[in-house]
């Protein structure tokens, strides 16, 4: 199948974010007056040290060559929106902001607000290199200067996945093919469910299906299976259409159809409280056959062990849509901000 992106940027959405990171709230992490001009960064903890390795170099090799010096902070997805908050209260916030989830969250909201630098000089050199989606997700209104532009760099796009356990389908004599039609897809889970649990198996679900308030991959998740049903619950003016009848009664099947597979016994009964990890966790343990996740963080815990990554997990494009079309697939674009605010914001671009 073809892969067809949109944006995701979402308001109401509360959080992202799979992993939980742990990371504890710098002390006096608030902006104090310096003597010599130091650029403040502060960072989403990467899901893995890798990631904060890469940053940390790429830094220091900035440093070297511009003889500027950098002071960097890392912070939990848990803590980072809310310093950010903190910080821009007092009036001392980083010249560089960097958060997974502020692109759905509050970035939309400073850039209404006029608290972000207009950064489209510095994308202007590589535009050429974006496709449109990342572009159109920074692409912001100012309602104090009355105009859009672009308040936000991307730097990454997350997409949405389905992984499920190979080995053990294949090991229940099910096959070795997934079906790609709609209602066979996911009817396959359950007789796959069925069949595990005659065969012995006990306490393993078909589904790692999110139906949580509390993890945003719920969100992700109920968001890509509206956009497979074509249900659009804004329209190109971000108004929302849930008042209108065939709007709503159409998502009211949408909610049973999710739902009813945790009615009737095809996904933990836990799901109810999970929060991001849970759902990795339930698979990465084999209590789920199948879950679906907006990053690949699952694959990717798992790269040290050649057996699993290659030969008992796999990752599988989602099955053609109810009415047999293509499916397009749901983004991410993760963007760090300057604000106006900051002590040196031209520095920062």
């Amino acid at each position: 199948m073809k892969h067809k992106l949109i944006s995701l940027i979402l308001l109401f959405i509360v959080g992202l974010i799979l992993v939980t990171c742990s990371g504890n709230k710098p002390k006096n992490y608030l902006q104090e007056p310096q003597s010599e001009k130091i650029l403040t960064i502060w960072w989403n903890r990467g899901y893995y040290p890798e990631e904060d390795r890469s940053l940390e170099k790429v830094i220091t090799e900035w440093q070297e060559k511009t003889d500027n010096k950098v002071e960097l902070l890392f912070f939990s997805p848990d803590d980072i929106l809310q310093v950010a908050i903190d910080a821009l209260g007092a009036g001392k916030p980083p010249d560089i902001f960097f958060s997974y989830r502020a692109g759905y969250t509050l970035i939309p909201q400073w850039a209404w607000q006029g608290k972000l630098l207009d950064v489209s000089d510095v994308i202007a050199p590589v535009k050429n290199l974006y496709d449109n989606t990342a572009l159109k997700s920074v692409y912001l209104y100012n309602n104090i200067e009355s105009k859009f532009s672009n308040y936000a760099v991307p730097i990454m796009q997350r997409g949405i996945h389905i992984h499920y356990w190979h080995d053990l389908i294949r090991d229940a004599g099910l096959g070795e093919e997934i079906p790609q039609k709609w209602d066979e897809f996911w009817q396959f889970w359950q007789k796959a469910q069925k069949v595990i649990l005659q065969q012995g198996q006990d306490n393993i679900y078909a589904l790692g299906l999110p139906m949580s308030i509390y993890g945003s991959d719920t969100y992700f998740v109920f968001e890509q299976i509206l956009e497979a049903n074509n249900l659009k619950i804004l329209d190109k003016q971000g108004k929302l259409q849930v008042d209108k009848p065939e709007v709503r009664q159409k998502l009211i099947e949408v909610l049973d159809w999710y739902t009813s597979f945790y009615k009737n016994g095809y996904v933990p009964p836990n799901a109810v409280n999970w929060i991001n990890s849970d759902n990795n966790t339930n698979f990465l343990n084999r209590k789920t056959l199948m879950t679906i996740n907006p990053t690949m963080s699952i694959p990717a815990s798992q790269q040290e062990d050649e057996e699993i990554y290659l030969n008992q997990m796999r990752t599988i494009e989602f099955p053609y849509n109810p009415n047999g079309t293509e499916p397009r697939y749901l983004v991410s674009v993760k963007q760090p901000v300057i604000f106006k605010s900051s002590a040196h914001p031209e520095l920062a671009k």
